[in-house]
């Protein structure tokens, strides 16, 4: 699983996320993701 990241979050949330996904924090790769943590992410970035 693939997880574009565009918030920092607690040390301990991002090593366990770590353990079970691929952090993505490129916006050239957000296609890539199967999931979105973002709390402000543009529109414009998304592809339904």
């Amino acid at each position: 699983m693939k997880v574009f990241l565009c918030e920092t979050i607690h040390d301990a949330a991002y090593q366990k996320m770590k353990e079970r996904a691929e952090i993505i924090n490129d916006w050239d790769r957000i296609g890539e993701a199967d999931a979105l943590i973002n709390g402000v992410l543009h529109p414009e970035y998304l592809v339904v």
